[in-house]
């Protein structure tokens, strides 16, 4: 997922104090690790969800994941759900 690679390196190579993100509030070099844990997160659920033989209602019926709920945007896990990127569809 390149999101993700380029965030890994931006929290690697950069010395980040503050955040502008273009959704959500300005915040430290924290959410970038709290956005990676995020997406990981995402990219385990997908893969299992696509390897499980249920429904994508099933899976999406089950609600964002736990420690999520209060994120900004929370339609962006069903919108990643949906889409998830070809390299981690079986």
């Amino acid at each position: 997922m390149i999101s993700l690679r380029i965030l890994k390196r931006i929290q690697k190579d950069l010395k980040v104090n503050t955040i502008v993100p273009g959704h959500g509030d300005v915040s430290n070099s924290d959410r970038i690790t709290d956005v990676i844990r995020f997406l990981e997160k995402t990219i385990a659920y997908v893969s299992k969800a696509l390897t499980s033989g249920k429904s994508e209602s099933y899976w999406l019926e089950q609600g964002i994941l736990e420690g999520y709920e209060d994120w900004h945007l929370p339609q962006y896990f069903s919108w990643n759900f949906r889409c998830p990127p070809a390299e981690y569809r079986p």
